[in-house]
């Protein structure tokens, strides 16, 4: 058995083929009930959803694992009530306070811990 690979006409051809093999054998044994089809390949396909979202699920997390390990990346340790400050990299174009400007602002409370969102911390 070859496995088809995109574009290529030979094995195209060979699966069209099959297919039309496969297409004869059903209609010659009376495997034509387009309805019990219908709910086997519906019920093939959510199987198939379904495995394919745990298996990614189990990827990100090991990629995230693999990823943290090769940059030493350390969970932060802040807590609520925590006094923080605010690295503040940006300087307006035109500036005169380029090299004397302040790097940190603050200090800041941690008031909440927000988990979950992407959009939080983002600019």
């Amino acid at each position: 058995m070859q496995i088809g690979i995109p574009g290529d006409p030979s094995t195209a051809q060979q699966t069209t083929m099959q297919s039309a093999e496969l297409t004869r054998t059903d209609m010659m044994s009376g495997r034509t009930d387009p309805t019990g089809y219908y709910k086997w390949l519906s019920t093939e396909l959510k199987r198939v959803q379904e495995a394919v979202k745990i298996n990614r699920g189990k990827v990100k997390l090991d990629d995230k694992t693999k990823y943290d390990r090769a940059h030493k990346a350390v969970e932060p340790t802040w807590k609520v009530g925590d006094k923080v400050l605010l690295q503040e990299s940006t300087v307006k174009p035109g500036a005169s306070k380029v090299i004397t400007k302040q790097r940190f602002i603050g200090p800041y409370v941690i008031k909440d811990i927000v988990v979950g969102r992407l959009d939080v911390g983002q600019r």
